[in-house]
């Protein structure tokens, strides 16, 4: 999409410009260009983003730092289980009340997750009620329960 046409979908809207991330675990680059759909209606309409860095590139503290723009330092999850990391310890220090959906949400954006949210929330690892929703999500459609890595699977709703 070109800057003028971005401009125009984004007056439409009274201003706001749309924003949808696509994350994906323990993909290979060599794989991208085998997806020649996600090539052409994603990458090729989008933003790409070639010069970044992850300064914890593992699971969980990766996705932390993704939704709240914070390092690992200052979200405290280090790994992806508790107690150093997982879904636990990112709800126990108060980080699904900080996150992008909660910021986006505030100023009048829809929010929406679809697929995995962290580690050990499919597992519900604090007993919290099946309906639970982190803040700021209006759309949470996440792992509830897994029997398999990817298949076979409940999703919260």
């Amino acid at each position: 999409m070109d800057a003028s046409s971005a401009g125009q979908a984004a007056a439409a809207r009274g201003g706001r410009t749309d924003v949808v991330v696509i994350l994906t675990d323990d993909q290979r680059p060599d794989t991208l260009p085998h997806m020649s759909a996600v090539g052409e209606h994603v990458i090729g309409k989008g933003t790409r983003f070639s010069r970044m860095v992850s300064p914890t590139p593992t699971c969980c503290p990766s996705r932390a730092s993704l939704l709240t723009g914070l390092s690992a330092r200052r979200t405290r999850v280090y790994g992806n289980s508790h107690p150093h990391g997982g879904w636990r310890t990112f709800f126990d220090e108060g980080n699904e009340t900080r996150t992008m959906a909660t910021a986006l949400q505030s100023r009048g954006y829809r929010t929406g997750i679809v697929g995995k949210y962290l580690n050990g929330f499919a597992q519900n690892e604090l007993g919290l009620p099946a309906g639970h929703r982190p803040p700021g999500w209006d759309v949470f459609l996440t792992f509830r329960k897994r029997t398999g890595a990817y298949y076979d699977y409940t999703l919260t709703d």
